[in-house]
């Protein structure tokens, strides 16, 4: 009797099950390095805005009345130097509908403006 070459079908269900196997960790892997992307992202916006948030209060000695106010293009007048600038305090790339700022996890940043605190919607992030 002449012995066929090729692959049972038991070799091949091993084989799938070790490719879904490798397929399984690797995504854990890629969804814990996104997230740490995304924390660091987070920090890192966060004193973005806190900076801005202080240079518009220095500017205008108040507080903005919400973020999108930092969005906006203002002018403002140097007495010393007798030149006006152009001033736009934050650059933000996600921007929901509603017009709020959204964190890297798309979801809107949370601003009081009695006190100028901004921090992440996100219960985990709040103490940042």
């Amino acid at each position: 009797m002449a012995k066929k070459s090729g692959f049972t079908l038991v070799e091949l269900l091993l084989t799938s099950c070790v490719i879904f196997a490798l397929i399984g960790f690797f995504a854990v892997c890629a969804n814990v390095t996104l997230r740490a992307a995304r924390e660091t992202a987070l920090q890192n916006e966060l004193a973005h805005i806190r900076l801005a948030i202080e240079h518009f209060l220095i500017d205008h000695n108040r507080l903005p009345d919400s973020l999108t106010e930092l969005l906006k293009n203002d002018l403002t007048f140097n007495p010393g130097k007798d030149n006006m600038n152009l001033n736009k305090y934050l650059d933000h790339e996600r921007i929901a509908k509603s017009g709020k700022l959204l964190d890297p996890f798309m979801k809107e940043y949370i601003y009081d403006k009695g006190t100028g605190r901004v921090f992440s919607s996100i219960k985990r992030y709040q103490g940042w």
